[in-house]
């Protein structure tokens, strides 16, 4: 698909399908401090008329595209999963009006968050919607992807893109879960790609330093703010 030409969505962030987040991510401004820009970077411009790239730059060129895809990738991966959270077996037909998720419909073999992109209030709040439905709403919930993207925490992105399953922070604090095992005296599997904490090279993100795929996570958590 070409991002460059595709209509950014207008519909409620809420409401967005995982293919409609990943083609908004994609029309974000490549390049751009501090938002979700930095994933892509900028084309190189010919210095003449006719002038090609240098095979350097688009070595380079094409390196940081094929990361950025990457993380986005994973990224759908985690709220697909993260959707699915909490389903259970049951009948029922979710209601038209608002986008649900019909976990009788959807790929339900039981991954559920295994990402661990969901804070603990999304439990809650679903645990509320599954005790509050009607005979015409049985077994669904308004855990969709565009509502777990926009109210995801840092921690629950930089898991999410990733693509470590477990995560490798904690939702809440982002603190690398390695530290947190430490201070709690568990053994940590010295395998582990949490096992060096801020520096621990993430294989599954493009063998990116976890305190890097934090920075881009962060920037593309302001832009989630923003839009």
């Amino acid at each position: 698909m070409n991002y460059s030409k595709a209509p950014t969505p207008t519909k409620p962030f809420w409401d967005l399908t995982v293919p409609e987040i990943s083609q908004w991510i994609h029309t974000l401004t490549p390049g751009i401090p501090n938002t979700g820009g930095m994933l892509f970077p900028v084309a190189v411009k010919p210095s003449a008329a006719g002038a090609t790239i240098p095979p350097p730059n688009q070595e380079q060129f094409a390196t940081k595209m094929a990361l950025g895809e990457l993380l986005v990738r994973n990224l759908m991966t985690a709220l697909s999963s993260a959707s699915t959270f909490g389903s259970n077996s049951g009948g029922g037909v979710p209601e038209a009006k608002r986008q649900k998720i019909d976990h009788n419909t959807i790929n339900n073999n039981g991954g559920g968050d295994k990402f661990k992109v969901l804070d603990p209030s999304f439990a809650q709040s679903n645990n509320k919607n599954s005790s509050t439905t009607t005979k015409n709403s049985n077994n669904t919930s308004e855990l969709s992807p565009g509502a777990i993207l926009s109210r995801i925490t840092l921690g629950g992105l930089v898991n999410g893109m990733s693509g470590v399953e477990g995560g490798c922070v904690d939702t809440l604090s982002c603190i690398p879960l390695s530290d947190l095992q430490k201070d709690h005296h568990q053994v940590v599997d010295p395998s582990s790609a949490t096992t060096k904490g801020i520096d621990a090279v993430i294989d599954t993100a493009g063998n990116l330093i976890l305190k890097d795929l934090i920075k881009l996570a962060r920037g593309l958590l302001r832009s989630i703010s923003a839009r």
